[in-house]
């Protein structure tokens, strides 16, 4: 799939995979010297995120979430 290029500000961009957001880009005119600044945004499997009652249960279920999504993805799909 093409990634095309949505605009939301000047010099600020939303990068897309078949209209799924997957990234950003944009010119990091703050820093000296400026240059075009880029993110992509990973969707982890599963729910990306979790509520809890207190810190640490908050701790605790953001744990596990963690380890489930590195049991599922293996280091070698990242390393070329």
């Amino acid at each position: 799939m093409p990634l095309t290029l949505r605009k939301i500000g000047l010099d600020e961009y939303t990068v897309h995979e078949d209209r799924q957001l997957v990234g950003r880009i944009r010119y990091a005119s703050e820093r000296s010297p400026a240059f075009w600044l880029w993110t992509c945004i990973v969707t982890l499997p599963g729910p990306p995120f979790g509520e809890a009652g207190s810190l640490d249960e908050a701790k605790g279920r953001f744990m596990v979430a963690w380890q489930n999504f590195k049991a599922k993805i293996c280091v070698d799909t990242y390393v070329g």
